[in-house]
């Protein structure tokens, strides 16, 4: 038989287990258990001249295609949450919304305030002809851009910013999140790039022809020794310069976070 010295012993580090227990549970409540419900919806949208996307609840996605007649929309939402009961009474509540005045698309997502118990995601991918303009806002999750061939706008994004061979101008935004972008800026278009915190990375033709600004709170500003800066001032977290005639207009801030521009053939 156990000593009753035993039996309190083992009483006690029961008790500590299920306390250390507990307070792992409260104080992440929504890791163990992620609910997708496999709600997938593909929409194929009349051809438009601009796309306003604002997604606060997760990632979006656009890829250009210069094959593309029409306007492919894939919507995808989740629930993470600490019960299924939660998540299965949450789901219905997140909607997404389609609109369409004259040449231009509005898709939104709306779901009901997020708690401590449930977290909402709702993805969004579309594929477009490249021409066409899009408009990201708001997104909580990335926002990734491939092969589009026009003005770029992401407004109050709240994660990554990536664009992957673009051909137009572009003006993003960030509060938190690293900016990585590859273009070839007009002649008289722009770039303009802003992070709260986070580098960005600036990947231009060695032809490109603009008026360079870019600026660190906390980090550097580097540059590749083969862009043709016909004027260039760096202190070593400030650069403005002029590549060739500088018509175009290149203009970078972090306030947290290291600034490279690089040249490409």
């Amino acid at each position: 038989m156990m000593t009753s010295k035993r039996i309190y012993f083992i009483s006690i580090v029961i008790i500590v287990l299920l306390l250390i227990f507990w307070s792992c549970k409260k104080s992440n409540p929504l890791d163990p258990v992620l609910y997708d419900y496999g709600e997938v919806n593909d929409t194929t949208l009349v051809l438009a001249g601009a796309i306003i996307i604002d997604n606060p609840f997760g990632a979006t996605t656009i890829m250009g295609d210069v094959t593309e007649t029409s306007i492919l929309l894939n919507r995808h939402k989740l629930v993470k949450a600490e019960n299924s009961r939660i998540a299965e009474s949450y789901y219905p509540k997140m909607s997404f919304t389609v609109m369409r005045n004259g040449d231009t698309i509005y898709i939104s997502t709306t779901a009901p305030e997020e708690t401590k118990d449930v977290k909402p995601f709702t993805n969004i991918g579309i594929t477009m002809p490249a021409a066409v303009r899009p408009v990201v806002k708001n997104a909580r999750n990335n926002v990734t851009l491939y092969y589009v061939s026009s003005t770029c706008l992401i407004e109050n994004a709240h994660s990554n910013i990536t664009l992957i061979e673009h051909d137009g101008s572009c003006d993003v935004h960030t509060t938190n999140g690293k900016i990585s972008i590859e273009t070839i800026i007009p002649t008289t278009g722009f770039c303009r790039a802003t992070s709260g915190s986070g580098d960005i990375i600036l990947n231009i033709p060695l032809y490109t022809s603009a008026r360079v600004d870019a600026m660190t709170k906390n980090g550097s500003v580097t540059v590749s020794p083969d862009l043709s800066f016909i004027s260039e001032q760096n202190d070593g977290n400030v650069l403005t310069g002029t590549l060739l005639d500088g018509s175009a207009e290149i203009y970078l801030r972090t306030n947290a976070g290291n600034i490279n521009l690089i040249g490409f053939n």
